[in-house]
């Protein structure tokens, strides 16, 4: 368990812990340091506790309010990649708004997107 996510440390620590929870001045730290990523986890297990999404025997948040916040970030990067096409193509055109939306519709069902909006880490 990661003590920043779970609440165990002060929230500050996401910016001298890294991804997995360990300090960043230990040996044993991966040195992979992602802090907002962190936060977003913290968000999601406080929103677990308050909604009453955690399992009672073993204390761990019910995995749904990670995904669903992962396929939320997804339909928001999509419409942004949706939306900045519009620089490669001339928005004033029927066919560039085609090209624009194919663009988006592409990128939001591309397979290659499956593990960054199933798998949880992969935010």
């Amino acid at each position: 368990k990661n003590p920043v996510v779970t609440g165990d440390v002060p929230i500050d620590n996401a910016f001298t812990r890294d991804f997995w929870g360990t300090p960043m001045v230990e040996l044993s730290s991966h040195k992979s340091f992602r802090p907002i990523t962190t936060l977003t986890f913290r968000f999601n297990w406080w929103l677990a506790q308050y909604n009453g999404w955690m399992d009672s025997k073993t204390k761990l948040a019910d995995t749904l309010g990670f995904n669903i916040v992962n396929l939320a970030l997804h339909v928001v990067v999509t419409g942004l990649v949706t939306e900045t096409s519009c620089f490669v193509f001339d928005a004033g055109k029927q066919g560039d708004l085609i090209s624009q939306l194919l663009t988006g519709i592409l990128f939001g069902i591309h397979p290659v997107h499956v593990e960054a909006v199933s798998n949880i880490t992969s935010r």
